[in-house]
């Protein structure tokens, strides 16, 4: 009797994120125990190479991978919450005279026609209104747009019920990290703060300013870990396979030698780019191979803090008076944290990696005791924490 009033008292699971990478596999479960997080499960595969660009193969290794995961976590239920790749969603940024909910519905496949790399009519159109706006002297609502192939929407949907899940939402990537976060930074000082994400994934990287749940700003840069690795293979004449080997060792390093900077502290700003290249070779004075890595990704840094000096420019037109308090790297590519280092010191931002497991009760289910930030699972949980669009 005990056990079934326990088991009747407590709080119901959350539906399972599921968070399909260009690289990796992520499902995580998560459940509220008066007002805290806790993770329940979770559990990864990585895509296979051949999965990585042909999406037929990507949804059979879906089905069995899915499979494969929750078969060996704890996993309660089937319910789960999908999320759209970003690698396939388009992301556009327009300024609409202020209309009803209903009415701007209704005009977004005409206002993107043209402005979107995909045609409305074989898309699934998301939008979100990121505030008021001044253009033409006038108050015009900033509508961020996202648009993701039909077919491959309704490819997943169709996949679901073969992996026996019961689909209740799907989301894009964007808002499932804002609701993360949100969930992370709840102290008085962090709902306020403007908070500029870079998720570093291995086919590109996303850009998104938000106010605690409100999304200000999303933009896609063409720049991941892959063009990262390609990069830093050519200017040292090694293997693609063996750039990215030699990036992740060293991201794997303990933190306590000297050279290294801890992967949960924040990171220092100031200095330009160029200023760098003498103060890299004394940061790794001891430690060679470091220098060597550091020195061949500096073009791929100088490339990001373009773009997001770009998108920072364009953000601070938007909205004024509604500066940029810092920045945080989430993704695969935040594990490099000379990588992020060094585009901090680009932007002159206060920066630092975001840990998706911050106070979260369950943490040890995937990273093992180590409390090292994960800034991987970002989606997964912020899926499974909802927040749907």
């Amino acid at each position: 009797m005990r056990s079934f009033v326990q088991n009747f008292l407590t709080a119901k699971p959350n539906p399972i994120g599921i968070d399909f990478g260009t690289n990796y596999l992520r499902l995580a479960q998560l459940r509220k125990d008066n007002g805290q997080l806790r993770l329940l499960a979770a559990g990864q595969l990585e895509v296979p190479k051949v999965a990585r660009k042909d999406w037929s193969s990507r949804i059979d290794f879906f089905l069995q991978g899915v499979n494969e995961i929750l078969s060996g976590g704890e996993f309660v239920g089937r319910q789960v919450i999908l999320g759209l790749p970003a690698a396939q969603t388009h992301v556009g940024h327009l300024r609409l005279p202020k209309m009803e909910a209903d009415a701007l519905t209704k005009a977004l496949p005409w206002e993107i026609r043209g402005k979107l790399p995909i045609e409305p009519n074989e898309a699934v159109i998301r939008h979100i209104v990121a505030g008021e706006v001044f253009a033409e002297q006038e108050p015009r609502d900033e509508v961020i747009v996202m648009a993701c192939r039909r077919d491959l929407v309704q490819g997943l949907l169709a996949a679901a019920p073969k992996a026996k899940l019961d689909v209740v939402g799907m989301n894009v990537e964007m808002a499932a990290i804002v609701e993360c976060f949100a969930q992370v930074y709840r102290r008085k000082g962090d709902t306020e703060a403007i908070n500029c994400f870079l998720d570093i994934g291995f086919a590109g990287s996303r850009v998104i300013i938000s106010r605690g749940r409100d999304i200000l700003f999303v933009r896609s840069i063409g720049m991941g870990c892959n063009q990262l690795n390609a990069i830093v293979a050519r200017e040292l004449a090694i293997s693609t396979e063996e750039a990215a080997t030699r990036r992740l060792r060293l991201a794997q390093t303990p933190a306590e030698e000297p050279s290294l900077v801890a992967v949960s502290e924040s990171i220092p700003v100031g200095g330009t780019l160029d200023d760098r290249r003498q103060d890299l070779r004394d940061l790794e004075s001891d430690s060679p191979a470091a220098e060597e890595l550091a020195m061949a990704g500096l073009s791929t840094v100088n490339g990001i803090v373009e773009e997001l000096t770009l998108c920072r420019r364009y953000y601070e037109a938007a909205f004024p008076g509604k500066a940029i308090d810092r920045l945080i790297f989430i993704g695969g590519g935040a594990l490099d944290r000379r990588f992020c280092q060094e585009i901090a010191r680009g932007m002159g931002l206060p920066a630092q990696v975001g840990d998706a497991l911050t106070r979260m009760e369950g943490r040890e289910i995937i990273d093992d005791g180590t409390k090292r930030p994960q800034p991987g699972w970002a989606v997964a949980l912020g899926l499974s924490a909802g927040g749907l669009l």
